[in-house]
């Protein structure tokens, strides 16, 4: 049986380029196709396919041990050859990083009728302009590679994920650490109690009106991860997500930036660093004062004192300090100035509380000194401000330009190819002694 059809058995989507089974799913389907076996007797096949105690298995795996003992499919060995030889076939004409552009072009060629995605017949005689002449057995294995959701079709999204792969060693790690904020007891699954810690779904509309419940909403959330639709996340469904997100964005910086930012993880460098944590100002007992960052924000109620003094204390922060909302470089919520004048803007910005006279900022530090110079702090204060904007400002202006190149290209083609789909105005010819007024 080829490993497609051992997917099937088991009713494994074939999402990805590996996909698994948790232990659930295997003892529960298993014991659906053989209903003679015990209990006892399925858990122990669980136990030889999952030694160690994993949770979870590739489907692959599965197949290989069923191989090893009942014999190997000769056709199915040959499966990850044709496969890789056609995306190298295919990288060869898009060059050695098969970037974006590159790869959309290469798709937009081989669509014929220009719908934005590949049938199988356009694959195959994409493949074969490229000089890769397949039988039809290995173009259903291609086919079946690329067309992640099983549609019939491949669209550019599948078409990108299935010759870029797996995320890269940096992206994947960005990824784990995404999964672990959500995963808090450490099982290797998110389940729906753990992102309800998490997410506050009492606001969404039909929560509200009683037609769904929050544990409902929360479910209907987690399906564009939940592949397998046992009301958890496992890490292989969550990097399968950011699989397709990663297959159109080229730059590791850019990838780490939305990471860090949509899932509120401090730190990063340049680029990269995070804009999107809050920022509070801490004021110590001795006077001295610090901004400091909330690293893991998610799930913390803004106004929340005692939540954001707790996550503080896990930072390292110790001993009686004062925490201001409205001072450092946090600007999201602005108290009113009691001094402002009859009708100034009820949004002016207080400003922050000055350090005690005689005390000022170290150069390269954000600790308050003896030194003099109190306004010293607030110039860091309002420097850290703008370069936290300006990142911001400079990933925005990228994208911008980036999405603006590609949809130029993408017209630039659609013309092209709207002109060589014309059909030709039809040539007058004039009869023989005639003028082409009649006479």
């Amino acid at each position: 049986v080829p490993i497609e059809g051992l997917c099937a058995k088991l009713q494994v989507a074939m999402s990805s380029a590996s996909p698994r089974i948790a232990k659930g799913a295997f003892i529960q389907r298993l014991s659906t196709l053989e209903p003679q076996l015990s209990k006892d007797v399925v858990k122990r096949v669980w136990d030889i396919i999952d030694p160690n105690n994993v949770g979870s298995v590739e489907v692959e795996a599965i197949h290989n041990l069923l191989a090893s003992r009942y014999g190997k499919d000769k056709a199915a060995s040959k499966n990850s050859g044709v496969i890789e030889r056609a995306i190298k076939k295919i990288l060869e004409r898009c060059g050695e990083n098969g970037g974006i552009k590159s790869l959309q072009r290469t798709i937009s060629i081989m669509d014929n009728n220009g719908d934005k995605r590949l049938s199988k017949d356009e694959l195959k005689y994409g493949l074969a302009d490229y000089g890769l002449e397949l039988n039809a057995r290995e173009i259903d294995d291609i086919f079946s590679y690329f067309d992640r959701d099983k549609n019939g079709f491949v669209d550019v999204t599948e078409f990108l994920v299935g010759i870029r792969g797996d995320l890269n060693p940096r992206r994947k790690k960005l990824v784990k650490m995404a999964f672990d904020i959500l995963d808090t007891d450490r099982s290797g699954f998110i389940t729906v109690e753990e992102m309800i810690s998490k997410y506050d779904v009492s606001h969404n509309p039909e929560v509200q009106s009683g037609r769904k419940t929050a544990k409902q909403a929360m479910k209907e959330f987690m399906a564009q991860w939940d592949t397998d639709g046992d009301s958890t996340v496992s890490l292989e469904e969550f990097e399968d997500y950011y699989k397709a997100i990663s297959a159109s964005i080229d730059g590791d910086d850019y990838f780490e930036l939305m990471i860090r930012n949509a899932w509120r993880i401090a730190g990063g460098e340049g680029m990269a660093a995070n804009t999107a944590n809050r920022r509070v100002l801490v004021t110590n007992k001795d006077g001295s004062q610090s901004v400091q960052t909330i690293h893991r924000e998610l799930g913390m109620k803004a106004k929340d004192m005692n939540d954001v003094r707790s996550r503080l204390g896990e930072q390292g922060l110790s001993g009686d300090f004062n925490v201001e909302l409205f001072g450092g470089s946090d600007s999201r919520d602005k108290a009113r100035n009691p001094n402002a004048r009859p009708g100034a803007s009820h949004g002016s910005r207080r400003p922050p509380t000055p350090p005690p006279k005689g005390l000022a900022v170290r150069p390269g530090s954000r600790e308050v000194s003896n030194n003099g110079g109190p306004k010293l702090f607030e110039k860091h204060a309002a420097a850290a401000k703008l370069a936290a904007a300006f990142r911001g400002r400079l990933g925005r202006k990228v994208a911008e330009q980036e999405r603006r190149k590609q949809s130029a290209e993408l017209q630039r083609q659609q013309d092209e190819e709207a002109e060589i789909n014309q059909p030709k105005p039809r040539q007058i010819s004039r009869p023989k002694g005639k003028s082409f007024s009649g006479f």
